[in-house]
């Protein structure tokens, strides 16, 4: 069977058919037997960059079964080992293709004789260009460091996700997690996504499998500037941080005002300039096609809340003190600059909530003795694996709260808020001020805003952030007050639940059902 590697993009303009023109080219002179398939239905031009004026026969003779055989609408081109199948010819109506023709097609592709298919793909996320992209878990993702760019890529991501789910969940299996969860129809994917991932109970290993088994190949193309190679790190990055597949970078490549006149002559700009830039970073991509394998990549990710603090900051038990503060700097930093990407991932009470744990990561395991009682616990938890399972010899060292904090007043008080089965925004303020201290005391330590640290103390309800975010924060606080953070959790939810006023933003899950 042929190597398939489609080739997509969020949006258009940002060279996906330059790329599989060129980089079939550099396949086939590899001696390769290289296919290049034409899907931009409605608005194919790869015949154009080949330098050819009419393709003739193509896809539009095989759907109105002209010709009963695929292959025979293929046509040779100029470079020995590449051919290609135009849809130069199809009808406008063929952007819209029936389902059951488009599997038709994906079924027949793939029984071709050719060691490599690239799938040129049209932009954006319609039916087809998803279902065209599935057809292989190898996939060439193309991006532009322009912030467009960067959103419809993160589109794009999640909505092959989710029309993954679908074809492995029958919809009323969709819609019933959904209800039970009481989700929006019109939440985010990214909610839904992890929502259905996380139902172990309905399929969720089965679908992380699914999602898993995806193995995208990035290519920033247009690349201006010299840190557009640490622009490419930063998005992989990211990526494997919070999507459930593999992710490589196979490409960076640079913008060369020398395109527009191969494409204007007509002609395969590595042909036209074998020894420019471009075709140097387009060989380097080609190689990388030629030698990637299929197999395991990285963990599965898990959603940012249920993360440990050293999965948080890419760090281990063992790692000494000054690698896990370089490497808190190193991801705040990830966080923090590149907004681009991250303004594309996440909104800014999502990124404010992300800084907010990574800070809080930081200060328990850059401090000692919160580092081995941090420690105790993690390694008691059946679920935490780690190599050489023990806990790391850390010296103590005098951390005492403050004296108040130990007083018999302030005792008694945590000690009657912990055993609570409601917990209310007034219990909380109480046990603080009672501790002496100060609502920007526990901004400090815990880096939730002072704004949203009221809200909670004075059970403004509709104005707490969304519920995934105010779980973090609540386990924040309670860790500054030395409570249970799991309790206060729980009894602030049925705090809200009591007063029946909390109401998730849309989108955003429930506790309810």
């Amino acid at each position: 069977m042929p190597a398939i590697y489609p080739v997509a993009g969020g949006k258009g303009g940002i060279g996906k058919s330059f790329i599989t023109a060129n980089l079939g080219c550099l396949l086939a002179e590899a001696n390769k037997k290289v296919l290049l398939s034409d899907f931009d239905l409605g608005s194919a031009n790869l015949h154009t960059l080949l330098g050819i004026e009419d393709p003739g026969n193509g896809l539009n003779n095989f759907l109105n079964k002209t010709l009963p055989d695929l292959q025979e609408a293929v046509i040779p081109c100029s470079v020995p080992g590449l051919f290609l199948l135009s849809a130069r010819r199809c009808s406008l109506e063929a952007a819209n293709l029936p389902y059951a023709q488009v599997q038709k097609i994906i079924n027949t592709i793939s029984r071709l004789p050719y060691d490599v298919i690239l799938m040129d793909l049209g932009a954006g996320t319609h039916f087809n260009t998803l279902d065209f992209f599935l057809t292989s878990r190898d996939v060439i993702l193309v991006f532009t460091q322009e912030p467009t760019s960067i959103e419809s890529g993160v589109r794009f991501i999640e909505t092959v996700y989710y029309r993954a789910l679908k074809q492995l969940l029958k919809q009323h299996r969709i819609n019933a997690i959904l209800k039970n969860a009481d989700i929006s129809s019109a939440a985010a994917l990214t909610d839904i996504i992890r929502l259905l991932v996380n139902d172990t109970d309905n399929g969720g290993r089965d679908l992380l499998q699914c999602l898993g088994g995806f193995s995208f190949k990035l290519i920033i193309n247009q690349a201006r500037g010299q840190d557009s190679q640490r622009f490419g790190d930063s998005l992989l990055k990211l990526f494997r941080r919070h999507f459930y597949s593999r992710f490589e970078l196979i490409g960076v490549i640079e913008y060369d005002e020398k395109i527009i006149e191969a494409v204007t002559s007509k002609q395969l700009f590595v042909k036209k300039y074998p020894r420019s830039r471009i075709t140097h970073d387009l060989t380097r991509v080609a190689r990388q096609i030629l030698s990637s394998k299929s197999g395991p990549g990285h963990a599965p990710v898990k959603p940012f809340n249920d993360r440990n603090f050293y999965e948080i900051l890419d760090t281990h038990p063992q790692a000494p003190p000054d690698e896990i503060r370089k490497a808190g700097q190193s991801i705040r930093s990830l966080y923090q600059g590149n907004s681009i990407i991250v303004d594309a991932l996440f909104s800014a009470a999502e990124k404010t909530a992300i800084l907010g744990q990574i800070d809080l990561a930081g200060k328990t395991l850059n401090d000692p003795d919160k580092k081995h009682e941090y420690d105790t616990a993690l390694f008691k938890d059946k679920r935490f694996r780690y190599e050489g399972n023990t806990i790391p010899a850390v010296p103590r060292m005098n951390s005492s709260p403050p004296a108040k904090q130990k007083s018999p007043e302030v005792m008694n008080l945590r000690q009657k808020i912990s055993s609570q089965h409601i917990i209310s925004g007034l219990d909380l303020k109480t046990l603080r001020t009672a501790s002496e201290m100060t609502i920007e005391a526990i901004f400090e330590k815990t880096r939730v805003g002072v704004t949203t640290l009221k809200d909670i103390e004075e059970d403004r309800f509709d104005d707490l952030p969304p519920l995934i975010y105010l779980k973090g924060f609540l386990r924040a606080y309670a860790q500054v007050l030395r409570l249970p953070e799991n309790t206060v959790v729980a009894g602030y939810l049925k705090n809200i639940e009591k007063r029946d006023r909390y109401r998730p933003e849309k989108g955003e899950l429930s506790e309810e059902g």
